[in-house]
Formats: C-alpha cells, sequence, structure tokens
C-alpha cells in the first residue's frame, strides 16, 4: 500500500517526490529554512508541512504523534531513530548523496516510487534522466577537458571573472585578452552547442 505521509530528514529526498509528482505525500521536514522548492515552501506556508527537527534536534513527541507512515533519514544514525522506533514509527535509511556516480544518486528514485506506488513513473523519469546525463557527458567529453577562465596562460579553471591572475592580468594591460585557445570558454552558450 503506497504511503500517505512522509517525514523527510534531507532536502535531497525533495526532487524525487517532486519529479514523481508526488509532493503531497510529504507532510514534514527536518529544517523548513532549508526547503528551496517553492511549491514545497508553499505548502509549508499552508501548514501542509510541518518541521520536526527545528536546530537539527528531532522533536520526537512530534514524530511520534504525527505518525507519518515514514521517517525517511539522511542515510545517518540519531539517538532519537530508536525511540521514534520503539512507539511504532518507520524510520527508513536513504543516503543516495553518498553515491559516487550520478546516475546511481539518480536511480534512487525508484527507492521513492516503491513507498509511493509509482514504480512505473520512476522509471521513465530514470530512464529520462539517463538519456539527459548521456548526452551532456558525450558533450563534455567532446569539449576536450574543462572549461577554461579565457585570461589566464596555462590551465586555469576557474569561471570568468573569478580568477584572481586574470583580474591582476586585465587590470595591468591595456588590451582586452582574447578567447581561450584551450576550450570553450566558461559561461559562453555558444561555446557549449
Amino acid at each position: 500500500m503506497p504511503i500517505r505521509s512522509l517525514y523527510s530528514a534531507s532536502t535531497t529526498h525533495l526532487p524525487l517526490l517532486t519529479d514523481l509528482g508526488r509532493a503531497e505525500v510529504l507532510t514534514g521536514v527536518a529544517n523548513a529554512a532549508s526547503v528551496v522548492d517553492a511549491g514545497i515552501r508553499g505548502r509549508i506556508a499552508d501548514g501542509k508541512v510541518v518541521e520536526y527537527a527545528g536546530g537539527g534536534q528531532i522533536d520526537v513527541e512530534k514524530v511520534v504523534t504525527a505518525q507519518p507512515d515514514v521517517l525517511m533519514t539522511g542515510g545517518t544514525d540519531t539517538p532519537q531513530y530508536p525511540a521514534i522506533r520503539r512507539a511504532g514509527g518507520t524510520v527508513l535509511a536513504n543516503a543516495e548523496w553518498l553515491e559516487g556516480d550520478p546516475l546511481g544518486r539518480a536511480e534512487w528514485i525508484k527507492v521513492m516510487a516503491a513507498l509511493t506506488g509509482d514504480e512505473e513513473k520512476a522509471a521513465k523519469v530514470f530512464e529520462q534522466i539517463t538519456t539527459d546525463y548521456t548526452a551532456i557527458a558525450a558533450r563534455a567529453r567532446a569539449a576536450g577537458g574543462p572549461p577554461r577562465c579565457g585570461s589566464c596562460p596555462g590551465r586555469c579553471t576557474r569561471a570568468p571573472g573569478t580568477c584572481p591572475r586574470a583580474a591582476a592580468t586585465s587590470a595591468n594591460s591595456s588590451r582586452t585578452p582574447g578567447p581561450s585557445t584551450r576550450g570553450p570558454t566558461a559561461g559562453t552558450p555558444a561555446a557549449w552547442s
């Protein structure tokens, strides 16, 4: 039976829900101030999602009283989780942020889908992510290495405007440095097409 209520200890879980179109399942977040998704922020403002661990301290009574179907952890343990389990709560670890491979991290959508009953949708979403990632990775390989700042000699990989050496060179030079000959200039959309 799909879950109806999820408390999430990590904001990295939230895109898994939104990509499945299941943000309504979310009823609790550890720290509301960390949420950046506008739709979920609106649900917090409307009182549909509560904060249960403000200041980093889990309010066991609040969690036990609310009885979410699942409290999804960020993959770490705290002394409060056993207390929640003893009170009948389901605590499930999700450590997708530890995945070293971007597609491995994205595949955790299938875990969320197993909880929400959206396995078919998750398969389609993951297939699209895989297709998009594969295309972007191919473009990156074809670019011949990391972008260059465009102002420095050598192998500077800082973004334009962030390289202190380039700033010093520009300040001491009357000519404007030309484009890099070592690859596309970072931040130039035409260079990536």
